[in-house]
Formats: C-alpha cells, sequence, structure tokens
C-alpha cells in the first residue's frame, strides 16, 4: 500500500498520495511503513 502512495506522488498526484500514506499510518501503526509514510507525509506538507 505504501508502494501505491509512492507512484502517486511521482505522478504528481499529491493528494492522492497523502490519502494513501494516511491510510498506511491508520491500518498499521507502529511499523516502519508506517513510519515511511508519516515522513513522506510530513514531507509533503
Amino acid at each position: 500500500m505504501f508502494k501505491v502512495g509512492v507512484i502517486m506522488q511521482d505522478k504528481g498526484d499529491t493528494a492522492k498520495a497523502k490519502a494513501v500514506y494516511q491510510q498506511v499510518i491508520n491500518k498499521f501503526p507502529g511499523t516502519d511503513g508506517a513510519k515511511q509514510a508519516q515522513k513522506r507525509l510530513n514531507a509533503l506538507g
């Protein structure tokens, strides 16, 4: 799921990327994927 967010971000669709990253954080709290998603979400603002 995290990779979907990366793909959306690479395509320039930051809104979808943010939504996917938030889903990763909510569904998989405390995991490495959630930590990476939080970093990317923070970077997107």
